[in-house]
């Protein structure tokens, strides 16, 4: 009798994943399905609320009438729960916030496997790419890391096609057929020969009021076209086209003089042309962080000698670096002050964390990134600790790279002892 107890307990809780996610999650049963996912014992691990959490937020989901009652029941599971992404994510999807979604489910992939159920990644992977598909960003759907779902395989399919790599029509419905919700991936299935992206279109004709007849190739006012452009619609190559222009008008003696004699004139500061500099300077800075923040720094030319480039590629550094620091210093001062959040919040602090410094990582400067290490370890860590040590990993290969092998030590003892756990 007791193993036959013992074999009907072991065959539900066997069942219980499958059953939530695959059955009640499709149906939109919310509370039944935390309920039952709850009570997976296979898939529970460490964080059986947090796998709760997620399928009710999946459940939630799938109902065409969503009450504003649930929506505050499921938020109020993701509080309890640790911080499971993919859970949190799904929320601030629903509440409009794509840039949160974005974060958070991206956040996912750092897990290591124990930490990261394969629901979450697979729910994670899946509106990644369905998100980078609705924008046109089909380089991303291909490439985008995660696990092999039968959504995720036809998704990347279709991306290839777009791309203009060569898919066999039998190939693409074949993984159509083994998809789910069918019907709301159906308008992606073309069964058009492949065919090349289509070609960018012509640039509109130049109408910038800096370029004239008279002065083609005065060197202020090519700089302030230029300025000009970059400001209305930054780029990373009208940064550099910039900083170069204005290196060659700031460099003219004729226009340092003419600035001087200005000033004595009209009887202002005698450093107003330097003030000039440095705000053409931080205009730029500004500008090239709108573009990608170190796209800037990469290019050695550009920082040579003149006064704009140089300027640019230290404006965009210490802009970077102070925006880390800002938000270690919140975090510190939030921990020290024994001031709690929801877990998923707290989580959204770290990814916010990681994605300042991955902007400072990207300026390529080695020795920035050792220095600024330490700032970051001392605002991660003990949130890591009170998150069951899911950021360790990263803090190990982060203190690795940035050459602390003191404080790498110090986590490779952390990450030993959460794989004990």
């Amino acid at each position: 009798m007791m193993l036959l107890l013992w074999i009907a307990i072991t065959l539900g809780a066997i069942l219980a994943g499958p059953v939530a996610f695959h059955v009640l999650v499709p149906f939109g049963r919310v509370k039944l399905a935390a309920f039952v996912a709850r009570r997976a014992v296979p898939w529970l691990g460490q964080d059986r609320d947090g796998r709760a959490a997620l399928a009710a937020a999946m459940a939630l989901h799938r109902r065409r009438v969503i009450a504003v009652d649930l929506v505050a029941w499921v938020e109020a599971r993701i509080g309890e729960a640790q911080p499971l992404a993919g859970a949190g994510g799904l929320m601030r999807a629903a509440r409009g916030d794509g840039d949160g979604a974005r974060a958070l489910l991206a956040s996912v992939a750092w897990l290591a496997p124990g930490w990261s159920p394969s629901p979450a990644a697979a729910v994670a992977h899946e509106w990644l790419a369905a998100e980078a598909a609705s924008r046109g960003d089909w380089a991303l759907v291909r490439d985008l890391p995660g696990p092999n779902t039968a959504t995720g395989a036809f998704l990347r399919l279709v991306a290839a096609r777009r791309l203009g790599e060569p898919v066999p029509d039998a190939r693409l419905r074949a993984a159509w057929r083994r998809a789910r919700r069918r019907d709301a991936l159906r308008p992606l299935l073309d069964t058009a020969p492949a065919r090349a992206p289509a070609a960018p279109p012509s640039p509109p004709p130049d109408t910038s009021p800096y370029r004239t007849a008279a002065a083609p190739d005065d060197p202020v006012a090519v700089a302030l076209r230029a300025h000009a452009e970059t400001i209305a619609a930054p780029t990373a190559e009208r940064v550099r086209a910039a900083a170069r222009a204005w290196d060659r008008a700031l460099a003219d003696p004729g226009l340092a003089s003419l600035a001087a004699a200005r000033a004595a004139a009209l009887g202002a500061r005698p450093d107003g042309f330097s003030a000039f500099a440095r705000a053409v300077v931080d205009d730029l800075a500004v500008a090239a962080l709108a573009a990608g923040g170190a796209a800037h720094a990469h290019h050695e030319d550009d920082r040579a000698d003149g006064i704009a480039s140089s300027g640019v590629a230290k404006g965009v550094r210490d802009r970077l670096l102070a925006d880390v620091e800002a938000g270690a210093d919140a975090m510190v001062r939030r921990v020290r002050d024994g001031r709690r959040l929801a877990a998923v919040d707290e989580w959204r602090e770290l990814v916010d964390l990681r994605l300042r410094h991955a902007r400072v990582v990207a300026l390529g400067d080695e020795l920035t990134r050792h220095l600024v290490f330490p700032t970051i370890h001392a605002a991660a860590c003990p949130l890591a600790v009170a998150m069951w040590n899911a950021a360790f990993a990263w803090l190990l290969a982060e203190a690795e790279a940035a050459a602390h092998e003191g404080l790498a030590a110090h986590e490779r003892r952390n990450v030993a002892c959460a794989e004990r756990l």
